[in-house]
């Protein structure tokens, strides 16, 4: 389904494709032609897919939203081997641009493959791991923003 920017999910054309990123995770299907709410999970895709779209650059490198079954949301870039773990939509803005400016002026020294997961969740700070950390769920529960 796609939505609309009233919260109203349209079902998929045939034939006809939209260039967005795909959501994938702990998302139920939508009753199409149904208004969605604006404190839903679907309101708040809805809200971050609109601040991808306000930024050619965050258009241009998300390729997938990833929803976790705590409605947390992690982007799966176009480019790299990378996660990035972005939580909820508070601070929505100031989380895009700071990982702008990482993507910038930051990962171009380390390069592309370095790192597999960058959480941005987190105030004023960009933490970058190269695997997992043991208990993702705990990593989660940590001071964010």
């Amino acid at each position: 389904r796609y939505i609309d920017e009233e919260n109203h999910a349209l079902p998929a054309f045939l034939g006809a494709a939209y260039r967005v990123p795909i959501v994938t995770g702990a998302v139920p299907l939508a009753p199409e032609g149904h208004y969605l709410g604006n404190d839903s999970l679907f309101a708040r895709l809805s809200r971050l897919q609109h601040y991808l779209a306000q930024d050619s650059f965050w258009l241009a490198m998300t390729e997938q939203i990833d929803v976790l079954p705590d409605t947390q949301f992690v982007l799966i870039p176009k480019l790299g081997q990378h996660e990035v773990w972005l939580g909820s939509i508070q601070h929505m803005p100031g989380k895009l641009l700071k990982m702008k400016h990482f993507y910038t002026f930051g990962l171009h020294e380390e390069g592309w493959a370095e790192y597999k997961y960058i959480d941005a969740r987190f105030k004023g700070q960009v933490v970058c791991r190269k695997s997992l950390p043991s208990y993702p769920s705990q990593a989660f529960e940590m001071n964010q923003e």
